[in-house]
């Protein structure tokens, strides 16, 4: 009995994939901010806090998934994003929110216990059934390059908390992630 909890619970589901876009100051990541936008392998569409609607079909291994953000201003599609899986769309366009319309957005996957392999072109690993640009091929005007921050001296510094059950471990981490905003959790 005593070694009853001792493991943990397992997170569910223990496989998760998220394949979006996020601002250059979003999460590291991917989850319920409002500076990023994504679909996840349960079907899910997270575009910020507490937004969260079931909206395509699950995604699993042995697949090609393509996540497409349409920012055509000519196409009446404009501002959303979708999911591809094989070269068929599984979910249909979902609007950007507001408050990342007309921001620089950049690719962004988020996985837990799987293996990915990530491709951005120049052509499609599979064909969709019209003619887009990846990122690898898109225009220089239509691209926003950010070189990497690193530390003046070169060195990046690692925080491991360590503290007591139920002793307000998350308060306090929550508290020093606001206070501290160039650390990321």
């Amino acid at each position: 009995e005593a070694t009853a909890g001792a493991r943990g619970r397992v997170p569910v589901p223990r496989q998760l994939v998220r394949l979006g876009f996020s601002t250059d100051s979003g999460p590291l990541v991917l989850s319920e901010s409002d500076e990023c936008i994504y679909l996840d392998s349960e079907g899910f569409y997270i575009s910020g806090k507490g937004k969260k609607a079931a909206t395509s079909q699950r995604f699993t291994r042995e697949q090609t998934m393509a996540v497409l953000l349409n920012l055509d201003p000519k196409s009446p599609l404009r501002n959303t994003i979708s999911l591809f899986r094989d070269g068929e769309r599984i979910t249909e366009p979902q609007k950007l929110p507001d408050a990342l319309v007309g921001k620089t957005l950049f690719p962004h996957v988020s996985f837990r216990n799987v293996s990915v392999q990530v491709h951005f072109g120049p052509q499609p690993a599979r064909a969709l059934p019209f003619q887009c640009r990846m990122i690898q091929g898109a225009a220089k005007s239509d691209v926003e390059v950010k070189p990497a921050l690193a530390p003046a001296d070169g060195k990046f510094e690692v925080m491991l908390p360590v503290a007591f059950p139920d002793e307000g471990t998350f308060d306090w981490l929550d508290d020093f992630l606001e206070k501290n905003p160039h650390y990321v959790e």
